[in-house]
């Protein structure tokens, strides 16, 4: 559905680098980054906003070089909701409706099914400047789609939101995205957001991708430092890769070394899911790759598991265990903890920093 190819675009000292991203239809696309990145910048350019670029932009196949924002068939809601403040709630939703010249019978019915969706049929003949974030945003959402666009292209839509109103308005988009199909876009700098909503995530850094993947691959198995530490990936160590046999690399890290299924060699980062870390009070019994011995820092309880944050040298590492396992191992007086892992659990990504 949407197809960008090679593109580059200057914006003052920044600028967009040699973008490759495709979104397939009724695909919900997240792109995801910190602020400054160059994701608005993208999505504008998508939307016709901004005309002057090398590389190619299409929908459904079609070069959109020539072709203006008012004929993409596109929905675009920004962090602001930039409603019309002299139109009531219905007149904002149908005001593309009308410019389209659409029959006010079919309006109406439009209008009506996506108040609808959204739960603000009750709001549709109130005044726009009487109403809360969460419902001018919801308003903004039913007018980008009562067009019936090809794609929406959402800019930080909940950013300006409370946490209660944020939390109600990602159901809605979620329920709208699987009731209507509508290839979407959805730029934010929250990877909470992107964990909910999104079916791939691109990420950007700098004006340029750093990596495209399903939401848990990107989350799961970060390419990059950057990568690792935007997501919040867990238990991320920086070390030094050497080969030694049967594709198992040892990474000499600060004061110890852990072993990892992986080709990668020279300056690595790892990260090791809480969940695949075995704790006891002793060093493991048998031959084991990867035991560090650390010192408990904290110990929270969440539904029958236990989060355990301990500390090797200078490196904080979690792992989520039963919480009978830890009661127990506090009832021997443990204040130190044997952290046990499998090399194929460890992640490895080359360091960007060390290039």
């Amino acid at each position: 559905m949407i197809q960008i190819q090679h593109l580059s675009r200057a914006w003052g000292d920044f600028s967009l680098k040699d973008i490759c991203l495709c979104a397939q239809p009724k695909e919900y696309l997240v792109i995801l980054g910190p602020t400054g990145c160059g994701k608005t910048l993208l999505l504008e350019t998508v939307a016709g906003i901004h005309r002057s670029y090398s590389g190619t932009v299409r929908i459904a196949g079609e070069d959109m070089a020539t072709v203006p924002p008012y004929r993409r068939s596109i929905g675009f809601v920004y962090q602001k909701s930039m409603l019309f403040p002299n139109l009531a709630v219905a007149q904002n939703i149908e005001y593309g409706l009308k410019m389209r010249r659409t029959p006010r019978r079919e309006r109406r019915a439009r209008v009506e099914f996506l108040a609808g969706l959204l739960g603000i049929g009750y709001l549709l003949a109130r005044d726009v400047t009487a109403l809360s974030g969460g419902e001018m945003q919801k308003v903004a959402l039913a007018r980008a789609l009562a067009i019936e666009p090809d794609i929406l292209l959402l800019d930080e839509p909940l950013s300006p939101l409370d946490q209660a109103s944020k939390d109600t308005l990602l159901e809605e988009i979620r329920k709208l995205h699987d009731q209507l199909g509508t290839t979407t876009l959805h730029v934010t700098h929250d990877h909470n957001i992107a964990r909910r909503l999104a079916d791939r995530i691109a990420l950007l850094s700098n004006g340029s991708l750093v990596q495209v993947g399903e939401a848990a691959e990107v989350f799961r198995y970060p390419v990059s430092d950057f990568a690792a530490e935007f997501v919040r990936a867990p238990n991320i160590l920086l070390g030094e890769a050497v080969k030694t046999e049967n594709e198992v690399v040892q990474i000499n890290c600060d004061g110890f070394s852990l072993r990892a299924s992986s080709r990668l060699t020279g300056p690595v980062g790892v990260t090791i899911p809480p969940e695949e870390v075995r704790l006891g009070v002793s060093a493991p019994d048998g031959d084991h790759m990867n035991v560090l011995r650390g010192d408990i820092e904290r110990i929270e309880n969440q539904a029958g598991l236990a989060t355990v944050t301990f500390r090797v040298n200078e490196n904080r590492l979690v792992a989520t265990v039963p919480r009978a396992e830890i009661t127990q191992m506090l009832g021997q007086g443990a204040t130190h903890v044997y952290a046990e892992f499998a090399p194929e659990v460890v992640h490895v990504f080359r360091r960007e920093s060390a290039e």
